[in-house]
């Protein structure tokens, strides 16, 4: 759903099973096997990898025009978990 114009737009946050824009250009998933190499602890990487391919996160993408004074809009969705286990350095 392009809103590509050069007027004010706006769009409202869905709440369903999880929040999504009511408008959007793009919906981006990033599946932990996209991931490779993003994390210290390989190990617990490939191991959490072997028992399920889990999703990371999501962007739901509101596209503007490339011109002065435009901004990127979107909304950002973080799933929760981790891998590895944090040592201080």
């Amino acid at each position: 759903m392009s809103n590509n114009s050069n007027h004010p737009f706006s769009f409202d946050i869905l709440q369903n099973k999880k929040p999504i824009l009511s408008e959007y250009d793009n919906h981006i998933v990033r599946m932990l096997s996209d991931m490779q190499g993003q994390f210290i602890d390989q190990l617990a990487y490939d191991s959490i990898l072997a028992e399920e391919d889990r999703v990371i996160y999501e962007v739901y993408e509101v596209k503007r025009p490339e011109e002065s004074g435009e901004l990127l809009h979107g909304l950002s969705i973080v799933h929760p978990g981790k891998v590895g286990v944090f040592n201080d350095l």
